[in-house]
């Protein structure tokens, strides 16, 4: 074998080597860019998502800002009427004592002629019926 035969064998090698090499090269390569192609679509995805629920809550906000408030002059006419109420069940309160007194007086008569003691009080200076 000649020396030219030996060189061109040798370049051929590395002639081989070299492509082998820039293939692997070109491979990891492609492979780089197809696995960022797929976190970008990942994020892209994502963004999607957040943009679908972001948008659900200015909806959201639109429908509450447009619905109708009540005006001070109703608020008013509320708390007016929930004190009638108020007044009124306070007042059934004091009626519901004043009938259960009542109530206890004939009942203490009922037991005999002598049961009722008009004079009888309690610790608190009221009658023991009220």
């Amino acid at each position: 074998m000649t020396l030219e035969v030996f060189q061109a064998g040798l370049v051929g090698v590395l002639i081989g080597a070299a492509i082998v090499g820039l293939g692997v090269l070109v491979h990891n390569c492609i492979s780089g860019i197809f696995k960022r192609l797929k976190q970008i679509e990942d994020e892209n995805e994502q963004i999607k998502q957040q943009n679908k629920s972001l948008q659900l809550q200015i909806d959201e906000l639109i429908a509450v800002k447009e619905r109708s408030r009540q005006t001070g002059s109703t608020m008013a006419g509320l708390e007016e009427a929930m004190a009638h109420i108020i007044r009124i069940k306070y007042n059934r309160d004091v009626d519901n004592h004043a009938l259960d007194c009542a109530l206890n007086m004939l009942q203490t008569l009922r037991q005999g002629p002598y049961a009722y003691d008009p004079n009888k009080q309690t610790n608190e200076g009221r009658k023991e019926y009220l």
